[in-house]
């Protein structure tokens, strides 16, 4: 633990700190190196701060490369900060583009797509739809419960659809 707050402070120092290049060989030394606790969240709330255009598509390529199964928690409660829209949709897009298998978290991301914007929910939609396969019946129908709370007008096609995909 006192190895991950460590490493928590040194990242926190790098992006205090500013400086392009070394900001950027930080998150490619996260790629290749197993991210202690706390970076992806870090990294998230960089990327909902920076203005930095390079550094964003990178911050944006390092989650949807990831591929150790461990972090996908941290992934998901990445989700669950106040974070502008657009830094949550980037989130949830990388379950899915990332190729990780987020069967475990479909409920939360069920809850987002009821509680979320449009775009965001189209995320979560395809997240659910890549994944409701490795679930049962019974988690299909907690998922299915959830969703049917939308009462948002734009969002209802997407519910309707997703609804029927999970009866099969």
């Amino acid at each position: 633990m006192k190895e991950s707050e460590e490493n928590i402070k040194d990242l926190a120092n790098i992006l205090k700190n500013g400086d392009e290049k070394i900001i950027l060989e930080a998150i490619d030394s996260l790629r290749f190196e197993e991210p202690f606790d706390g970076a992806l969240k870090m990294l998230a709330e960089f990327y909902d701060n920076t203005e930095n255009i390079e550094i964003g598509k990178n911050i944006e390529k390092f989650f949807n490369d990831l591929k150790n199964n461990t972090l996908k928690g941290e992934v998901v409660e990445a989700c669950r900060l106040p974070l502008k829209q657009s830094t949550i949709k980037m989130v949830v897009s990388s379950c899915w583009q990332s190729g990780l298998d987020y069967s475990d978290f479909l409920e939360d991301f069920a809850f987002l797509f009821v509680k979320t914007d449009f775009e965001i929910a189209l995320e979560c939609l395809t997240v659910i739809e890549e994944m409701f396969v490795n679930v049962d019946a019974g988690q299909r129908k907690k998922i299915a419960s959830i969703i049917e709370k939308t009462d948002d007008k734009d969002k209802k096609l997407l519910a309707k659809w997703i609804l029927e995909t999970l009866e099969n």
